[in-house]
């Protein structure tokens, strides 16, 4: 799907407007959100290239989107168009929550490439070490801006855990059984 495209947007919106409001859920998370990749020669190629999306960005910035010079004002308004649609489901959201009258959490996990253990060091290294590495992620963690704000996490216990805590129960049972 390509996520320039309005009816994309609304295909979307219309999906999780669906299952916000006609389904019991917690919430909506969306996965592999992304930031498309630092502009070089190959990135221009992973962009989309359909008449629309030319069209749509010729009239935001007057340049030619299949012009391969334009890679990053291309690459920026795709980008726009990605954040407008996370932007766009997060109103749904909190439209459903309104007309249920239930809280649906949003999140989103973002990361710039899917592919980032085989990513090339200019997709990668926010840190300029010549490695892509837990300390790029870290700068580029704290460089996003959220359209929802944080996501939530919580602890999980450890199956270890659950099973220390019947063992302990056992053995309470059983010395409250002696006496």
């Amino acid at each position: 799907m390509n996520p320039v495209l309005p009816e994309v947007h609304a295909h979307i919106n219309n999906v999780v407007q669906d299952i916000a409001t006609n389904y019991e859920v917690d919430g909506i998370h969306l996965d592999y959100i992304r930031y498309l990749p630092a502009p070089t020669s190959t990135s221009f190629d992973r962009l989309p290239h359909d008449e629309i999306s030319h069209q749509m960005f010729t009239a935001a910035t007057g340049l030619d989107g299949s012009n391969p010079a334009n890679v990053a004002a291309y690459r920026n308004f795709v980008e726009g168009r990605i954040t407008d649609l996370v932007a766009g489901i997060k109103q749904t959201v909190d439209t459903a929550e309104v007309a249920t009258d239930r809280i649906n959490e949003f999140t989103a996990s973002v990361w710039r490439d899917p592919d980032i253990l085989g990513a090339t060091l200019i997709e990668g290294d926010a840190d300029g070490d010549d490695d892509v590495d837990g300390q790029d992620f870290l700068i580029w963690q704290q460089s996003i801006n959220p359209v929802s704000g944080a996501t939530h996490a919580s602890a999980i216990p450890e199956p270890a855990t659950w099973i220390l805590f019947v063992v302990a129960c056992l053995i309470t049972i059983g010395r409250l059984r002696r006496r």
